[in-house]
This record gives structure tokens, sequence and C-alpha cells, in this order.
């Protein structure tokens, strides 16, 4: 059996919010459950992607899902996280280059480090996108 639906009191900047998350524990609004689809803008279609996916839900059921297409590097990321699609862009146009940074972060201990680093500096703030709404696009 599925709990109730709940309401949490939150902190947004400057005012609080009663939040409705349904039975299965996404949020709601205005009754509608809540997709949000976290792309980068890295020149790989990723854009175009959750465009059709949008495109695809709307078609098939209207206004009944409330989309988000977020850019979680560019817009909710610390420097230098937000530059990654810039700098994505720069290292395909010299493979040379994108071959030797992928092969200077392989080592587990350095790609464990990066990795530890970056959910430091960004999982908060990825978390508060998803848990506070922070939609873009």
């Amino acid at each position: 059996m599925m709990p109730p639906p709940f309401r949490v009191l939150q902190w947004y900047p400057h005012h609080w919010n009663v939040v409705t998350y349904d039975q299965t524990g996404m949020r709601r609004r205005k009754g509608r459950k809540r997709i949000m689809l976290l792309m980068s803008d890295t020149g790989g279609g990723h854009r175009a992607s959750a465009q059709a996916i949008i495109a695809g839900f709307q078609k098939l059921y209207g206004d009944k899902f409330e989309l988000d297409m977020v850019d979680l590097w560019s817009d909710h990321s610390p420097w230098p996280h937000n530059t990654m699609p810039q700098s994505y862009s720069f290292l395909v146009k010299y493979p040379w280059l994108w071959r030797l940074s992928y092969t200077l972060t392989q080592p587990r201990p350095v790609h464990k480090t990066i990795s530890l680093v970056t959910g430091w500096q960004v999982g908060h703030r990825v978390a508060m996108v998803c848990v506070g709404g922070g939609g873009g696009g």
C-alpha cells in the first residue's frame, strides 16, 4: 500500500513555500507530475534530444506533465565546471589534446580525486536544482 501524498515546507531564497509530493516522492505542481531532463550543451545533440522528448510528451500527454530542461553544467555549477561545454567544444577540435586529457585523468587515483572534488563542488547545487525546481531552458 502506497503512502498518501505529502507536503513539505521548503525555504526558497527570500520566502517559504509549501511543496506537494505524490505517493512515489515525485514533486507535484498544479496536480501535474514533474519531469526534469538534465542535459549539457556540449554539442552532442543533448539539447535537441531533450527538446524532442519534451515535444513527444506534450504531443502524447498534453499538459499532464510539467517538463523542465536543465543544463546542469552551464546554469548550476561553479567555475570551472560551468565552462565544461566550451571546454568540450575546444577539445573536440584538437583530438590530440582530447586524448592527452583523457589519458592523464584515467589512472584510478586521479579519476577518483577528480570525481570527489567535482561532487563536493557541484553536488549540493545539483540537489537543490532537483529538489528546489531550478528549471531552465
